[in-house]
């Protein structure tokens, strides 16, 4: 006697699919290993059933968001979700994102390592105590003593600059961003940049037009010739520029 399962009324896997999703949380196991085991019977194709499973994992994952990955990777074999493109999608995704923390985690441990090294090779063995501080040194503060270190000549040098390094951790530690002299110091540094900004920026999109205008006129020009641009006053050029009948007037400007 056949039994009365879901897929033997429907008589087909799309028809399963809809009703898993309208079904509630107490049948979704049972439905998913008959589906499963449908889809592995009658879906010959791998890519096809793949793209099957894979619409299976994302329906329960966003129509029963309830339920842990644990108890949907249990209604499944864990090599049928690898397989599938929403798998793939979220391991490249991850990877993307964990990737420029690694990277970040990769230079401190390499550049730690090469400090002590070095350090150790000019003073001897250092203490447990300096070769923990070093490692919970920031990336910046490492490369700072990448280049100091050449001009230590004995390991009371190397102390000192981690006591001031120490010091600084310190204040910063206990909030010093959060005083009247930093964030003064931090305005006055904003309304500077923002000086230098606008000046670069003037500068950088007047050269632009300038080239644009050049190039309209003469035909595209060569890398040396917008470099030397890069190097002048906009605002000398912008006046010459006028009187330029052919490209070697531009040249021959640019000799001067």
């Amino acid at each position: 006697m056949q039994t009365d399962t879901i897929f033997s009324r429907s008589g087909s896997i799309g028809m399963g699919l809809i009703r898993l999703i309208v079904s509630k949380e107490s049948q979704v196991k049972k439905l998913v290993q008959e589906l499963m085991e449908r889809i592995k019977n009658e879906i010959a194709d791998i890519a096809a059933r793949q793209e099957i499973i894979g619409l299976l994992v994302s329906v329960l994952a966003s129509k029963f968001s309830k339920l842990s990955l644990e108890e949907i990777e249990a209604m499944f074999l864990l090599s049928d979700i690898k397989q599938t493109h929403v798998y793939q999608e979220a391991r490249e995704e991850g990877r993307l994102e964990g990737l420029p923390e690694g990277r970040q985690e990769g230079r401190q441990n390499e550049a730690t390592k090469l400090l002590v090294f070095q350090l150790s090779k000019r003073f001897g063995k250092l203490t447990n105590q300096l070769e923990q501080q070093i490692g919970e040194l920031s990336i910046e503060k490492l490369e700072g003593l990448a280049e100091d270190l050449l001009d230590f000549a004995n390991v009371s040098d190397l102390d000192e600059w981690m006591g001031r390094t120490s010091i600084e951790l310190i204040f910063i530690s206990n909030g010093i961003k959060q005083t009247r002299v930093y964030q003064e110091a931090k305005l006055e540094g904003i309304q500077m940049g923002l000086r230098e900004g606008k000046e670069e920026g003037r500068q950088n999109e007047a050269r632009t037009l300038l080239v644009r205008q050049l190039s309209k006129r003469f035909g595209k020009l060569t890398d040396r010739q917008e470099m030397q641009i890069s190097e002048l006053s906009v605002e000398e050029l912008g006046e010459a520029l006028l009187d330029f009948a052919i490209i070697t007037d531009l040249d021959g400007w640019l000799q001067k």
